[in-house]
């Protein structure tokens, strides 16, 4: 009588299964993504050292905002000027200018000279931050047929970049979740999981360094993988809420579709730099170095009626830096902003009050600094560098040990078929 062998199921193979095929399938697109990001890590730093002349800083007394933005509108009259920022009190002003292909433009706070204009994107390190955002599919869009609803269109996301980030956070996920599966032996055994032996097969060698090196990133991959997905539908809301649950925070959410009131408004009727400045420092936490300034540019010639009316009711935040700023080490730093009508000066909203609580300030502040290490200075950014190339040693020492393991299945199969 012919028996069927019977099914049993093992969670341990299946999900060694499930952590090749990840790494198999997608594994190129995440050395991509992780690889550049250790080197955009140092974007800023990196930048400022190939491009000195864009830094420069006259010492003695500092043009205002104000001044610095007449500077660059003068100099661009048919573009959008967009907020004028400085960063440190060591740093030159600089503005995004222009419509679709924006640049920035550096003004010397000591001279009032434009010390130079970058493209946003055309550098060395722009090359490596574009690489690792968008993986260079950020300008194909994505067209869906109507039966598609509109949920799913959203999770899906705008552009092709969109869709496989979303994929490659969730497959690093993924991988570390699997991975600390995997590398647990057991309380009495953990010891062994840190063993790396020096005598027996080369599959052995490169097991014990997958292993190792593994467990050792677990903490900044995870890390990664968590606040990769927060960037994403259909993720945020449920890591937003897993987040505040566990941290016993409230949600406290941000104001949406704040506009300024334009009813009988033009640009004569904006607020001056002045004002705004004057405004901000009332309502940004005492002792709060402001790092931008600006209104919209409304007396250029506008694309379209629809840029012109959003430009029109667009609000003004004004951001600030006190204390512990979790942007600090970024072109854009500030943690507190208040966000201002640009015809009455009225304040809209600010977020001060959403940071007092703990779980909050961390989710809504601290996640991006976080993953992107701008948080720290350089020097200690090169542990995220050392982190972020880890998997790269992975994928090395994985891919060995499946083409030991391949091999040694075809020539077992060989000599059964021999005999």
């Amino acid at each position: 009588m012919n028996t069927k062998p019977s099914f049993k199921f093992r969670p341990r193979v299946w999900l060694q299964r499930i952590h090749l095929w990840a790494t198999l399938t997608l594994g190129m697109l995440l050395l991509v993504t992780t690889t550049s990001g250790s080197i955009a890590l140092f974007h800023q730093e990196i930048d400022q050292m190939l491009d000195e002349k864009y830094y420069k800083v006259t010492e003695g007394k500092t043009i205002s905002f104000a001044e610095a933005a007449a500077i660059i509108k003068k100099a661009y009259p048919t573009e959008p000027v967009y907020e004028i920022i400085r960063a440190a009190e060591n740093a030159p002003y600089h503005a995004s200018v222009g419509f679709d292909n924006q640049k920035t433009v550096y003004v010397d706070p000591g001279t009032g000279l434009i010390n130079g204009v970058k493209s946003d994107t055309a550098t060395f390190m722009g090359f490596f931050a574009k690489l690792h955002t968008a993986l260079f599919l950020g300008d194909v869009k994505l067209t869906f047929p109507q039966w598609i609803p509109e949920w799913l269109q959203k999770w899906i996301g705008e552009t092709l970049a969109d869709l496989v980030l979303k994929i490659v956070a969730l497959t690093l996920s993924i991988m570390v979740l699997s991975g600390a599966v995997l590398w647990f032996p057991g309380l009495k055994k953990i010891a062994y999981s840190f063993k790396l032996r020096r005598t027996g097969s080369v599959y052995i060698r490169q097991y014990d360094w997958h292993k190792i090196l593994g467990f050792t990133a677990l903490p900044f991959l995870a890390m990664w993988g968590l606040t990769a997905m927060n960037f994403y539908e259909p993720f945020r809301p449920l890591i937003q809420k897993a987040w505040y649950g566990i941290t016993f925070a409230s949600v406290q959410p941000a104001p949406e579709n704040l506009k300024s009131e334009t009813k009988n408004k033009t640009s004569k009727d904006q607020i001056s730099m002045a004002r705004l400045q004057e405004i901000a420092i009332k309502e940004l936490p005492v002792g709060s170095r402001i790092i931008n300034l600006g209104t919209p540019d409304l007396n250029i010639k506008f694309k379209d009626e629809e840029a012109e009316k959003v430009a029109r009711e667009q609000t003004i935040t004004v951001w600030g830096s006190k204390g512990l700023d979790p942007y600090q080490f970024s072109e854009f730093p500030g943690q507190y902003g208040v966000t201002i009508d640009q015809y009455s000066g009225k304040v809209l909203d600010k977020n001060e009050t959403r940071l007092a609580v703990f779980g909050s300030n961390v989710y809504e502040n601290w996640f991006y600094p976080i993953h992107a290490g701008i948080a720290v200075p350089w020097w200690a950014r090169l542990i995220w560098f050392a982190f972020g190339l880890i998997p790269l040693f992975l994928a090395i020492t994985g891919i060995r040990m499946y083409l030991i393991k391949r091999a040694k299945r075809s020539e077992s199969l060989r000599k059964r078929i021999i005999i």
